[in-house]
């Protein structure tokens, strides 16, 4: 039987505030949820192992702290980056629209990257978005921080794509 390789992925996980960036982070990592707001200022680097058939991946997750706009992230955020999670909040179709508008900017900064549009929130409201993901040749998960849904399985297809 032969060992495993471990590789390390750099996912960005951005959106603008309260749209719950820190919770599903949280979630993933730490199998926890917290009804208390608390902002991130900066920058907060998590670290899960994701152990797929032939490989280790080690996704470490840069939460970027709220953003009015998507051209405003320093760069050294961005350099690197295999995987970009763009959070929005079902509840608030105005963090969707808001989301778009950075998508352009990650698709040519970031190439080869992976990106998700992430509608959080799916405990409260399931809102389908009709055309634009599909359009722009972007995947759209819905999930939910507070009750787990979907949460273990979008940053595992994002592991699996990362890899590929």
């Amino acid at each position: 039987m032969s060992k495993k390789i471990t590789i390390k992925r750099k996912v960005l996980v951005l959106g603008t505030f309260a749209v719950g960036k820190t919770s599903l982070v949280n979630r993933f990592v730490i199998n926890k949820f917290s009804d208390i707001y608390i902002p991130t200022i900066g920058v907060s680097i998590k670290k899960k192992t994701i152990e797929l058939d032939d490989v280790n991946v080690d996704m470490v997750i840069w939460d970027i702290a709220d953003v009015a706009t998507f051209d405003v992230i320093p760069e050294h955020y961005l350099s690197g980056a295999h995987g970009v999670l763009i959070v929005f909040d079902l509840t608030r179709p105005e963090t969707l629209k808001k989301s778009l508008e950075g998508v352009q900017n990650f698709k040519d900064s970031l190439p080869q990257s992976a990106l998700y549009i992430v509608g959080n929130k799916k405990d409260i409201l399931e809102h389908k978005v009709d055309g634009p993901m599909n359009e722009l040749g972007i995947t759209e998960v819905h999930t939910s921080a507070k009750s787990g849904e979907n949460v273990e399985e979008l940053f595992a297809e994002m592991a699996q794509k990362i890899i590929s």
